[in-house]
């Protein structure tokens, strides 16, 4: 009986033993993420290229590959997850692997994920340089040069800004490190000899008209656009394909300048600071480089070209201040009265937060529906905000810094409000209030061809009600598995798709959805919950 027992126990201890073996070879089981870096317009392997993993889930650690001679990587020793595979090398500026605008094919470790055998395809950089010259052939010295390039990043086809820098004593400009894509550069400058008419204006009688300077002196360059436009029509595009070194020079050439007088611009009872802005590409970020002369009550400004501007007007009383602003074309001299210019009231609001523990550093973006640009502001301890817009309009409304949370509805008086847009005149101050749910759902799926998952997607989610909603819209791109997450959806009903090689299009566009959205996955979001789906590669 002693021996049986004795027996038992040995058996006991072995099979515990070997239990404890397996769970701590499961437990220190490690992964290997390999491949090679390679150019990814000739397929040659890269020398020296510098090669990160990112942990998804820890972005402050990055983990730094062994690098061979050929190009080739490894990283040992991983634990299961998703990384970012991220790399550079000399004129390959850094980017991530399979990268399209902020989004990228995240690499998969684990039992079962394939994270061996990757063929990192570095794009080269492109750039844009030129020279600016003068009626005489002189070059243009500080003369501005904007940088704009055709996006889809808001979900509509939008020109943005993107860059600016000045020419130098040579008359030359450098735009470096761009990705591929099409771009549109842009001139503002002023000839260099109108200082001498500014010293002459300024010994003028204050009776004395336009007319009695000095038309060699009295002109302005307009704004021009590659190669040679001064009408927003007629620009060309400049394509950069990866590796591309591109120049654009520019001739520019002088015109007769308006002078725009504006009165009642001060008195006793406040002033008036006017400034003139350059629309260019709908963007009115262009500071006319005007010049000017005060008289009593009113302020001549010259050496205007003839276009399309913003003027907005700062009327200050003290301690109190507002802005009226105004679109206005300009093709002659003309007369403004700082008075009748339209004024936009503020937006006062204040967001309501549904849930136990509310952010501490939310932000509120308005972003203009219908041309580029954006304002935005932060709540303060009490929810409580207010603003100034530049401009009346229609702006998508998002809220931002705020994990966790997102807008369930907005109402206003003072405006109108459509889904998550908002429409105001300006001419009457607006009441916003905003409610914010803690109550949003995370979507977690797998893009699918047939019974394959599918690596490198674009994955939109669609609100059913796509007009006025382009803050309910969730984006990913599909992981080396052919997963993706969608966080912070808010309660509703939504259709996934996945769309390959879709990165160009206006995703957000109802007439671009609609050919995709009927082989898409039907989504209801109720509130706080994961949901695990499959998308259809279309």
């Amino acid at each position: 009986m002693k021996n049986r027992v004795l027996l038992l126990a040995v058996v006991v201890l072995d099979i515990s033993a070997a239990f404890t073996q397996q769970s701590s070879q499961r437990a220190v089981r490690k992964f290997t993420a390999s491949g090679r870096v390679v150019n990814a317009l000739t397929g040659e392997a890269l020398r020296n290229p510098s090669v990160q993993l990112v942990p998804t889930t820890d972005r402050a650690k990055p983990l730094d590959a062994n690098i061979g001679l050929d190009g080739s990587f490894e990283f040992h020793g991983l634990e299961p997850g998703k990384y970012s595979l991220v790399g550079q090398a000399r004129n390959f500026p850094r980017q991530a692997f399979e990268e399209h605008d902020n989004f990228n094919t995240a690499i998969a470790v684990g039992p079962d994920k394939i994270s061996t055998g990757i063929i990192f395809r570095l794009r080269p950089e492109g750039s844009i340089s030129g020279r600016i010259l003068d009626e005489h052939n002189e070059p243009v010295r500080e003369a501005q040069v904007l940088l704009f390039q055709r996006s889809t990043d808001s979900g509509k086809r939008l020109i943005e800004h993107r860059s600016q820098v000045n020419s130098d004593d040579e008359g030359e400009y450098h735009f470096n490190h761009l990705r591929p894509g099409m771009y549109y550069a842009v001139v503002a400058a002023q000839p260099w000899y109108r200082r001498y008419l500014q010293v002459n204006m300024r010994r003028r009688d204050s009776s004395a008209a336009a007319a009695d300077l000095d038309p060699a002196l009295d002109v302005a360059y307009p704004i021009t656009y590659y190669p040679g436009a001064t009408d927003v029509d007629n620009a060309g595009a400049l394509i950069v394909h990866p590796g591309d070194r591109l120049s654009a020079d520019f001739e520019l050439a002088p015109v007769p300048s308006l002078h725009v007088t504006m009165v009642n611009i001060g008195g006793e009872t406040g002033r008036v600071m006017p400034n003139l802005r350059a629309r260019v590409f709908g963007d009115s970020s262009v500071f006319a480089q005007v010049m000017t002369t005060g008289r009593q009550n009113e302020m001549e400004m010259s050496g205007i070209a003839p276009g399309n501007y913003s003027l907005t007007v700062m009327h200050r009383d003290g301690t109190e201040s507002r802005m009226s602003s105004q679109e206005i074309s300009l093709s002659a001299d003309t007369q403004l009265d700082a008075t009748a210019v339209a004024t936009v009231e503020q937006i006062h609001g204040r967001i309501k937060y549904d849930g136990a523990t509310p952010p501490s550093n939310a932000f509120l973006q308005f972003r203009d529906a219908n041309a580029q640009g954006e304002m935005g502001t932060r709540p303060d301890e009490h929810g409580e905000f207010k603003l100034q817009p530049p401009h009346a309009g229609r702006y998508v409304v998002s809220l931002g810094n705020s994990s966790g949370y997102a807008i369930r509805t907005l109402s206003a008086t003072g405006a109108r409000v459509s889904g998550r847009t908002l429409e105001f005149t300006g001419a009457e101050p607006v009441e916003l209030t905003i409610e914010a749910s803690e109550g949003v759902g995370q979507i977690d799926g797998t893009v699918m061809n047939s019974d394959e998952p599918v690596s490198g997607t674009m994955v939109v989610l669609a609100p059913q009600d796509i007009a006025d909603n382009a803050s309910l819209f969730r984006r990913d791109q599909s992981d080396s598995d052919g997963t993706f997450t969608l966080h912070d959806v808010v309660p509703g009903h939504y259709t996934a798709i996945a769309i390959q090689n879709g990165w160009d299009m206006e995703w957000a566009s109802p007439e671009a959805l609609r050919p995709y959205l009927a082989k898409g996955t039907s989504v209801v979001i109720n509130g706080k919950e994961k949901l695990e789906i499959k998308v259809a590669a279309q």
